[in-house]
């Protein structure tokens, strides 16, 4: 019973997912991450830090499609607040804005997609002094 559940979960996880697929004819190139982020440390009394993701790119695609960016704190979301902000000159969502919230460790994963579904993923470590 269990299983037919998790199945039947996967596949209209599946169909919702690809509603939003905006992809027409073949998939052309793909992602590569091309300035991976370093960890970093930040002073918790400096409060906000921004990392753009586009200058340097941290990811490129072989097609120069356009990406999107989606961000996630995987570990120590009681420490680190992450959202991604719109830059007006090109209406993308691509400053990344690390919100320190006390002193700790905290990883922060970012995923670049195109539309063709492909995401590539890049994780790295943020120390809170």
């Amino acid at each position: 019973m269990m299983r037919k559940i998790s199945l039947l979960a996967i596949f209209i996880l599946s169909i919702y997912y690809l509603q939003s697929c905006t992809q027409q004819g073949e998939c052309e190139g793909r992602i590569v991450v091309e300035n991976p982020l370093p960890d970093i440390t930040i002073q918790l009394e400096d409060g906000e830090h921004t990392i753009d993701l586009t200058s340097p790119p941290v990811f490129k695609h072989t097609a120069n499609k356009n990406l999107t960016y989606s961000q996630m704190v995987v570990e120590g979301i009681q420490i680190l607040g992450v959202t991604l902000k719109r830059v007006p000159e090109t209406d993308k969502a691509s400053l990344l804005i690390l919100k320190p919230r006390e002193k700790g460790t905290a990883k922060v994963l970012i995923e670049a997609q195109d539309d063709c579904i492909e995401g590539v993923e890049e994780e790295f470590t943020v120390t809170i002094e």
